[in-house]
């Protein structure tokens, strides 16, 4: 069978759909939230090919790069067969591999001029955890780069620029991805329990005589979750009657408050609620109460950014206590048209 390839560079993740790769940058954008556990970051990674565009300014000079990170070694191959690059028995072929090895995706550091890929390629830097090579593709295209027909490869300066800026695409991907792609290779294989407590007992103690948690949950969502629940089982927030909690992994709790159905959504900080919807009349219109710990004035300024007030709740004898969820420190209010966002700040129902 023949086809007519196009006349440009083929790269690994091209014709690969949304659901199957990555962009580097995104993936660290969204493991730097607060709230992301590792098993989130995992299921983000999961058989995904992670890529990356950019570029280099070295004392003026401009040098762009393309690189990407498989999660395992077969994939190389297992792209080059889907792709129709090669069959599989010409990868048990010794002859094949020298004459045409060029002709599937594969690792490696290369190189090209005014788009025009020049053949050559690098030995990677040393570097610890060596063995993740194997697993990244890297493309420096470098208008300065000196190219003369039949050169086999790249020496003295030039080489060492390639190496050092090699590095650092090898740290980045290093410091961010692979403690959660399911390569051929684990770093940090054991969990150390001890170093696990001995950090935890560095946390802040919450010193409450009304949840049985020793440190303070802050930022750690699941904790004030969990605390939450703690409080509506031993009474100190009353009223509430969970029905189910999370479905449909929607919201984080369905309940009722007398003849009421509310949805409750846990944060660790209040301001969080806002990376979850683009649309602050839609916030307005699916929730009833946001459950967090120690409102404070950065979450304040995270509303009023949005227009969005924040008011604490003060109540007098002659309030009509009846009509705020109990529990409830503060209210969000857009306009006077939606219906305001109850705020339970679990620090202070602990107080």
């Amino acid at each position: 069978m023949e086809e007519i390839l196009p006349n440009k560079f083929w790269l690994v993740y091209e014709k690969l759909d949304e659901n199957s790769k990555i962009d580097l940058d995104e993936f660290i954008k969204f493991a730097e939230d607060a709230d992301r556990t590792d098993y989130d970051k995992r299921r983000k990674l999961k058989d995904k090919i992670i890529y990356k565009k950019g570029n280099f300014s070295h004392n003026g000079r401009i040098i762009n790069y393309i690189t990407c990170f498989v999660p395992k070694r077969k994939v190389w191959n297992d792209l080059s067969i889907n792709n129709n690059l090669c069959e599989e028995e010409d990868l048990n072929k010794d002859e094949w591999l020298d004459e045409f090895h060029y002709a599937k995706f594969s690792q490696g550091i290369f190189t090209s001029v005014k788009g025009m890929p020049t053949g050559i390629s690098l030995e990677h830097p040393n570097t610890g955890y060596a063995g993740y090579w194997s697993n990244i593709f890297i493309l420096f295209e470098d208008r300065h780069l000196k190219f003369d027909i039949g050169r086999k490869s790249i020496h003295g300066m030039t080489s060492k620029i390639y190496k050092h800026y090699s590095r650092e695409i090898f740290n980045n991907y290093l410091n961010y991805i692979t403690k959660y792609v399911s390569g051929e290779i684990t770093l940090n294989s054991e969990w150390d329990k001890e170093e696990i407590f001995a950090d935890i007992e560095k946390l802040i103690n919450l010193n409450s005589t009304k949840s049985k948690f020793i440190k303070t949950p802050k930022d750690q969502e699941a904790s004030v979750s969990a605390i939450f629940y703690e409080c509506i089982g031993n009474g100190l927030i009353k009223d509430i009657e969970p029905y189910v909690s999370g479905y449909r992994n929607k919201y984080d709790l369905y309940a009722k408050w007398g003849n009421k159905k509310i949805v409750f959504e846990i944060k660790s900080k209040l301001k969080n609620i806002l990376k979850d919807f683009n649309d602050e009349q839609k916030l307005f219109d699916e929730i009833d109460c946001v459950v967090c710990w120690n409102v404070s004035e950065e979450d304040d300024q995270a509303m009023s950014n949005r227009g969005i007030n924040l008011e604490q709740i003060t109540t007098s004898s002659l309030s009509e206590n009846n009509k705020i969820i109990p529990n409830s420190t503060h209210i969000l209010i857009l306009s006077g048209f939606v219906k305001p966002i109850y705020v339970i700040d679990l620090k202070k129902v602990l107080e």
